[in-house]
């Protein structure tokens, strides 16, 4: 068996090796090349979130500005209050103590309302008590006619009635024949037709008396209502009731001062806090003012920064744009990542005119360029921060 040197060994591990490297090689600049391409875009953007700014609503004095710069804020967060209410209006504290005595005004007259209103109840009583004394003998006589009356008409109706009960029985006893075979019978009719004649004659009697008594209880009626008439009912004197009115007016003007004062009070009290709050959870980016200073209507007083961007914005040039069109699709290549990650997207908007790009899209700093300005959806996908610059293909 023929013996191999190490020297000749290594040789030929050497020849059998190299071949393998070479392969190796070759895959991985192949890779590389396949990957840079796939990478390669036509176009860069800027991944952009919804910018706010927090402006004065109205003329006044920053109250509080109740974030800082950096901090987090979320949709609906009070972030400034502004005291709306000018140097010459009247301050709370004295639109308060104006209130304060009408309130106190008010107080006194109802006072002055419910004792005058307990005198006269006592007057209207003890008035009430001398007419019900001066009216009591009218009332009397018209009581003891009334009665006098009732009695008689009582009487009558009873007179007749027994009147009718005899003409009945002188029927009967003509119809039954007694008459012509016996004395007593004719007695009987004599004594009847007597006593018929005395109820009559009594009846017609206690009807005259009836019509006087009559009369009489008329003429009781008319002096009692004469009476009623010239004394009146118990009520208010006239110079009570003016009183009265007066008290009335007072208290209605004073309500209506009132009520434009609440109207005063009402409107500074919104006016001393007047919030701003946030459109949208973010950040605070900029802050331009301080707490204490004056700011007029318009004012810009802080900025509010999206957190996560919501579309990128990019510039197509002239050779560009004339393909760029609404919802055409497009790939979004991100620089950030490794290896560089590359989805699918479309473009959402596409400016009317050709605009200058921002600085940092230009591709030599001292040579601005132009181009026209397209909107590009984030996808869901894609995780980028505010700011991020963003490879954009298929334009």
């Amino acid at each position: 068996m023929k013996n191999i040197s190490s020297r000749n060994y290594l040789n030929s591990m050497r020849v059998h090796f190299l071949p393998f490297v070479v392969w190796i090689g070759t895959i991985v600049v192949i890779v590389t090349l396949f990957s840079h391409r796939s990478s390669r875009y036509e176009i860069l953007g800027v991944a952009q979130g919804p910018v706010h700014q927090i402006a004065a609503t109205c003329d006044g004095r920053l109250n509080q500005i109740k974030v800082e710069l950096f901090d987090e804020v979320k949709q609906g967060d009070v972030v400034v209050v502004i005291n709306s209410v000018l140097d010459n209006e009247r301050p709370r504290p004295e639109i308060d103590a104006e209130l304060a005595i009408i309130k106190a005004q008010m107080a006194y007259l109802a006072a002055q309302s419910k004792e005058a209103r307990m005198t006269y109840a006592a007057q209207v009583k003890d008035r009430a008590v001398d007419l019900f004394a001066a009216g009591r003998p009218f009332a009397n006589n018209v009581s003891d006619s009334k009665l006098r009356v009732l009695e008689l008409t009582a009487a009558i109706e009873q007179d007749k009635l027994l009147l009718d009960e005899l003409n009945l029985d002188i029927k009967k006893l003509i119809y039954s024949g007694a008459l012509d075979a016996n004395d007593i019978a004719l007695l009987d009719l004599q004594k009847m037709q007597t006593q018929k004649g005395n109820i009559a004659k009594r009846i017609e009697q206690n009807q005259e008396i009836l019509q006087s008594d009559q009369k009489n209880l008329d003429e009781a009626v008319e002096r009692e209502a004469k009476f009623k008439d010239v004394g009146g009912e118990p009520g208010f004197a006239e110079a009570d009731q003016a009183a009265e009115e007066a008290l009335q007016k007072e208290t209605e003007v004073l309500a209506r001062q009132m009520d434009e004062v609440l109207v005063r009070l009402d409107s500074v009290k919104k006016r001393e806090a007047v919030e701003l709050r946030a459109p949208f959870d973010g950040v605070v980016s900029l802050v331009q003012h301080d707490t204490g200073e004056a700011v007029l209507a318009g004012d810009p007083i802080l900025t509010i920064t999206k957190k996560t961007p919501d579309n990128i914005v990019a510039y197509a040039t002239e050779r560009q744009a004339g393909r760029v069109r609404e919802n055409m699709k497009v790939q979004l290549v991100d620089r950030n990542s490794t290896p560089s990650l590359i989805v699918d997207s479309q473009v959402v908007y596409v400016g009317p005119t050709v605009e200058q790009m921002p600085a940092r899209l230009w591709r030599r700093a001292n040579m601005p360029q132009w181009g026209r300005p397209i909107l590009i959806e984030i996808p869901s996908g894609l995780k980028l921060l505010p700011g991020a610059m963003v490879g954009i293909k298929g334009i």
